[in-house]
């Protein structure tokens, strides 16, 4: 059974040498962390690792101690401009890659993570995030868990078993809140362009964003949407109430939300302990197999940036590394493999003052390819729709150019005619 510790205790069990996990997203254990922030002693030769979500998770271990590492699968603001950014690694793995990654380590020592209080029967709840740590459970000699009063406790597939837990460390604070952020015109235009490409029926994956939350919006119309995605926001719960997401047509799960994440407000943590919900481990939202055995699977992602031969960038651009693959590819390739499935990327046609396209006819020096330009069927703008599946190369650049901002469509026609002599 597992030992009552404080949090003062916990930074005891660290160790000259050893590779801990912190688990991310809205299961990071914050009382962990502020433990680790009073005794930055105890991060001496200590090697964390982590898939830290940008805009949510701002912990910085390297920079509590000379001593300290960090294996990064996702890069944040705070990493990025960390005063130890050379004792930072970064590694570029698909989601379903670093679940693999981290269940099959010979090495890891710890997992640190944020769950419910209590246990059911013996079985315990991540909470508001399963993602990675059932892979890592897997493989960690010593299991901590911050036991959050205020965490609903939901129904985790596979549960924390309580007697996998080393030590507890209870806490009481209310989870943070991130409401659906406010849309702009240009969003809702690309939102109901997107829409238009969802059926009655579909089952959704979607990721964070302003104009992913602009898509889920404008789907209010619709009937017996499904849901089986890495992340569920508060977008879910208004097309739940409102009629349009009942689950009832999916062939797998049906009648069920599948989701690894819960991201959104307070009436969103409650509902996320409802019977319909299931939070499951990245090794059924992501792995492909599972995602291309969801007949009419539509996947609704987000780009920085896309060339006038159909490759998307959505994580390293100009030299930076934004954030990370992530599940791009992942969900990309299940929803091509599903039986009426499609993958639809969204983006801003240009800049913000409208100056610069996004739509380019190469990718620039420094920018990395995200989404394969064979896995993308449909490019999102506000000004329509590219429908990219089986295009052939001109084809692709022309539906491209149709979509761009028309102040920049002429030179985007002159330097594809350039290209192409």
């Amino acid at each position: 059974m597992p030992k009552y510790i404080t949090k003062e205790e916990f930074t005891a069990l660290l160790n000259p040498g050893m590779k801990l996990f912190i688990q991310g997203c809205t299961a990071e254990p914050h009382a962990l962390l502020e433990a680790l922030e009073e005794d930055p002693q105890a991060c001496d030769g200590v090697e964390f690792l982590g898939v830290p979500l940008p805009g949510y998770n701002r912990f910085d271990p390297v920079r509590l101690h000379p001593n300290a590492r960090m294996t990064t699968f996702f890069m944040t603001p705070e990493l990025r401009r960390s005063p130890a950014l050379e004792r930072i690694r970064f590694i570029p793995k698909h989601y379903s890659y670093i679940y693999r990654h981290l269940r099959a380590m010979p090495d890891l020592d710890m997992m640190i993570v944020q769950g419910a209080a209590g246990d059911k029967n013996g079985q315990c709840s991540y909470g508001l995030s399963s993602e990675h740590a059932p892979g890592a459970l897997e493989s960690a000699k010593t299991i901590v868990v911050e036991m959050n009063a205020q965490v609903p406790f939901t129904n985790c597939v596979p549960p924390l078993p309580l007697e996998r837990i080393d030590y507890i460390v209870e806490s009481d604070r209310e989870p943070l809140e991130f409401p659906s952020p406010e849309l702009t015109q240009s969003a809702r235009a690309i939102g109901m362009h997107a829409a238009s490409l969802v059926n009655d029926g579909d089952t959704l994956q979607i990721g964070i964003g302003r104009l992913q939350s602009a898509a889920m919006q404008a789907l209010k119309g619709h009937q017996d949407l499904g849901f089986h995605s890495g992340l569920m926001s508060d977008d879910v719960l208004d097309l739940v109430e409102c009629g349009a997401m009942t689950g009832a047509k999916k062939n797998v799960d049906p009648g069920i939300i599948v989701t690894g994440t819960i991201f959104g407000s307070k009436p969103l943590h409650a509902f996320s302990a409802d019977k319909s919900v299931q939070v499951h481990g990245v090794a059924y939202t992501h792995e492909v197999p599972v995602i291309a055995s969801i007949n009419n699977f539509v996947s609704i992602n987000a780009c920085m940036q896309v060339d006038l031969y159909g490759q998307v960038v959505a994580d390293h651009i100009n030299g930076r590394q934004i954030s990370a693959p992530g599940g791009y590819g992942d969900f990309q390739r299940g929803a091509r493999l599903s039986e009426g499935g499609r993958s639809i990327v969204l983006m801003a046609s240009s800049s913000a003052d409208g100056t610069k396209s996004n739509i380019v006819p190469t990718l620039p020096a420094g920018s990395v390819v995200t989404g394969l330009r064979s896995d993308t069927d449909y490019i999102v703008t506000e000004h329509g729709v590219a429908s990219l599946r089986d295009k052939d190369v001109n084809e692709t650049a022309q539906a491209l150019i149709n979509v761009a901002a028309p102040e920049h469509r002429d030179t985007l026609e002159a330097a594809w005619r350039e290209l192409h002599k």
